[in-house]
């Protein structure tokens, strides 16, 4: 049985970092704009900014008043992740079919990978704070968490409850922590990243 394993072309990685980083950022956000739309929701714009002044992003304004049930408005949060996961599988296929340009598309893919996966993070802001919001039925679950750490009055009132309670002010203080440590950790990332190639 024979091996056969393709060189990849580091010249492309740039360039298929570039371009997952593209297709990510605007599919993410038009799979926001499309479920919105089709759910009942106005989209009022779309743009870029940057994040933590270093991280490229976008975004939708939306209004999402008018969808009332609570499965939709989740779907709404998550279409954007749903879009970069597909683009992940879509230039995983590509690298494959076409094996000269794989290592571009194995970045687009990974690059994809990666901001499906920190928008299901729990930072505030991002995907997964709102869903994780929605499932629970609570207008702003960051928020709500920052109140119990910084409120001894709302801890005693919880932690009556018994371990139910003390389990949740246990996930307050986690969910406070990750506010400050994932952001930490993605620059140091980008910084280690940016780096290497310095």
């Amino acid at each position: 049985m024979e091996l056969h394993i393709e060189a990849i072309e580091f010249d492309w990685l740039w360039a298929g970092y570039f371009i997952g980083l593209f297709c990510g950022m605007l599919f993410h956000e038009l799979g926001h704009a499309f479920a919105g739309i089709s759910y009942g929701a106005r989209v009022f714009e779309m743009g870029i900014m940057v994040m933590y002044c270093i991280i490229p992003g976008a975004y939708v304004l939306l209004d999402r008043t008018p969808v009332k049930k609570r499965l939709q408005r989740i779907q709404i949060n998550a279409a954007g992740v749903e879009m970069n996961f597909m683009l992940c599988g879509a230039f995983l296929v590509l690298g494959a079919c076409f094996p000269f340009f794989g290592g571009m598309f194995l970045n687009a893919a990974i690059c994809n990978g990666f901001i499906g996966a920190l928008n299901l993070t729990f930072i505030k802001g991002l995907d997964g704070t709102a869903i994780v919001s929605d499932l629970l039925g609570v207008d702003n679950v960051i928020d709500r968490a920052r109140n119990v750490v910084f409120s001894r009055k709302e801890r005693r009132k919880i932690m009556r409850q018994g371990s139910g309670g003390y389990a949740t002010v246990t996930m307050c203080y986690m969910l406070f922590a990750l506010q400050i440590a994932l952001p930490v950790l993605l620059i140091t990332n980008v910084l280690e990243v940016v780096l290497c190639f310095v």
